[in-house]
């Protein structure tokens, strides 16, 4: 309970702080670094069995995360958005930048998100779990 409190309130932190000065996303993100952030190739890694463990701890953190982002920033640029598509940016996103961090990742899609951007594609998938 105490972490899952303190990764809420590191969400709302970072979301307030990040998001609503915004207008253009861009790949420069801040020095804060999220609580259970992990680098892009760990999630790349653990991602290669989206049904493993792992792969759905860090999907519950992705979701967790950008919705304290959502909140923190008082904008609610995720109604309408399905998840597995965004899961499927973070994997495209930490499969092109492996030394990269999740956190920064998740950032930078929420300012996408916040400023309308369309995002790519993701690739069809038949295995991709419904959340």
């Amino acid at each position: 309970m105490k972490k899952t409190l303190a990764i809420l309130a590191t969400s709302i932190f970072v979301g307030s702080i990040l998001l609503p000065s915004y207008g253009q996303a861009d790949d420069k993100v801040s020095g804060i670094r999220a609580i259970g952030a992990r680098s892009c190739d760990a999630w790349a890694k653990d991602r290669e069995d989206e049904f493993s463990w792992p792969a759905i701890a860090n999907r519950n953190w992705f979701v967790g995360f950008i919705s304290g982002i959502a909140i923190g920033a008082n904008n609610d640029f995720l109604r309408g958005v399905d998840i597995p598509p965004l899961v499927a940016w973070m994997d495209n996103y930490c499969a092109e930048n492996p030394r990269k961090f999740a956190d920064d990742a998740v950032i930078i899609l929420a300012r996408k998100l916040v400023n309308k951007e369309q995002l790519p594609k993701p690739p069809v998938k038949s295995s991709t779990p419904a959340y």
